[in-house]
C-alpha cells in the first residue's frame, strides 16, 4: 500500500475503501431504479436517491471516488424525473416548491451527468 502525502485519502487504503463505499452506493441506486416506485416522492428513495448522487459527486471530486458511466446517469436521471413529474402533484406541494425542487433536482443530475463526461473522454 502506498501513502503519498498526509491527508486523509492521500494512500491507497483509503481510496480503496472510497471506491469500495462508491461502488457500493452506485448498486443500492441501480436497485432503486430498477423498481421505479421505490422513487416516487415520498418513498425512502425519492430523497435518498439525490442524496446519494451528491455524495458520489463530493466524493469524486474529494477523493476520487467512483461514478457510473455517463449511459448510467442519463438513464438515473430520465428515470428519476419521469417519476418525479409524474407524482410530485398528488401530494399537493406549494408551487414554489415544486418550482424551486425541481430547478435542484435537474442541477443535480446535469452537474452528475457533466462530471461523467469528463470521466468518459467528452460524451
Amino acid at each position: 500500500m502506498g501513502t503519498w502525502d498526509a491527508g486523509v485519502f492521500d494512500n491507497d487504503c483509503a481510496l480503496d475503501h472510497v471506491c469500495e463505499f462508491t461502488g457500493k452506493m452506485i448498486q443500492d441506486i441501480d436497485e432503486a431504479v430498477a423498481d421505479p416506485s421505490e422513487l416516487e416522492c415520498d418513498e425512502y428513495w425519492g430523497d435518498a436517491m439525490p442524496a446519494h448522487v451528491e455524495m458520489l459527486l463530493l466524493l469524486h471530486r474529494d477523493a476520487h471516488g467512483l461514478l457510473p458511466p455517463q449511459e448510467k446517469a442519463e438513464h438515473w436521471r430520465d428515470t428519476y424525473m419521469n417519476v418525479w413529474d409524474s407524482y410530485i402533484d398528488e401530494l399537493d406541494p406549494d408551487p414554489d416548491y415544486k418550482i424551486k425542487r425541481r430547478q435542484v433536482l435537474t442541477s443535480l443530475f446535469d452537474r452528475l451527468i457533466s462530471a461523467t463526461t469528463d470521466l468518459d473522454g467528452g460524451g
